[in-house]
């Protein structure tokens, strides 16, 4: 039985912190046996929205994105669903609904409390408006980091005016398309060719370490390098990050490769 989506987030959250499975239950509020029940069993109805809640709080993640991992868990969502894309309007409505959202958001300033120590101003007059452009630049490239490219972000129409003032602000953002991938949002895929890895660990060609993804080992030669999600930075003018933790690589054993030598060094 696969992993459930929602144990998946969990997982990569302690795999990235250390965190036992009891003390994540302990912070999410909930008993480590229904941990593991979700765990071997499945989430097989929908968790209370307190329970999600405190997921999403304890492991960094958007409460949306929390739930729609319990939808899928509890079939009300299906991959052939997530897959079909949604129309046009549809979209444009959700971004414009976030972006009218972020003209909303506030940072509370500190004050010096009598003990001299500093904290929070709970004053809701003393908040502060977000950097609102920096929100949007900042939303600019994660979208483009996660298709690849700024490019490929604007290939319907590379050549219009529109295109062309979102690749300025972006290229005044970052240095290139590498910089630019340390804003990606969504996981990277590794395909591993594991037979050809065996083969050279067993030829003695490689020297080799243990790597532990999502619960299982690989052994890679030591050139290999993990890749990992980067976060986005935030402006110390914008809205508190939440925890902020790199997601381990999702991992997939590739088909068989064309044959190819042993000793050929191993790339991914």
């Amino acid at each position: 039985m696969a992993i459930p989506r929602l144990v998946e987030l969990i997982d990569r959250y302690r795999t990235a912190h250390g965190v036992s499975e009891s003390e994540v239950a302990r912070r999410i509020g909930m008993s480590r046996e229904n941990l593991r029940k979700w765990r071997i069993n499945g989430v097989s109805r929908l968790p209370d929205r307190e329970n999600l809640a405190a997921v999403a709080r304890v492991i960094g993640k958007p409460y949306r994105e929390v739930v729609s991992a319990a939808l899928f868990d509890t079939g009300y969502l299906t991959d052939d669903q997530a897959s079909t894309p949604r129309p046009h309007d549809e979209v444009l409505h959700d971004a414009i609904s976030v972006l009218t959202e972020a003209t909303r958001l506030t940072n509370q300033p500190m004050r010096q409390a009598t003990s001299g120590q500093w904290e929070v101003d709970p004053d809701p007059r003393a908040a502060l408006r977000i950097d609102w452009a920096a929100f949007v630049t900042l939303a600019l490239a994660g979208a483009a980091a996660n298709v690849g490219s700024i490019e490929e972000a604007l290939a319907g129409r590379p050549g219009s005016w529109e295109a062309e003032m979102v690749r300025r602000t972006l290229q005044a953002m970052v240095f290139d398309d590498k910089d630019l991938l340390r804003h990606r949002t969504e996981p990277v895929v590794v395909d591993l060719w594991v037979e050809s890895i065996l083969a050279q660990i067993d030829d003695g060609s490689a020297p080799s370490r243990s790597w532990s993804i999502s619960g299982w080992k690989a052994f890679l030669p030591r050139s290999t390098t993990a890749a990992t999600t980067p976060m986005p930075t935030h402006n110390s003018n914008s809205t508190p990050a939440p925890t902020p933790f790199l997601s381990p690589p999702t991992c997939r054993q590739a088909p068989s490769p064309p044959t190819t030598p042993a000793s050929q060094p191993w790339t991914g």
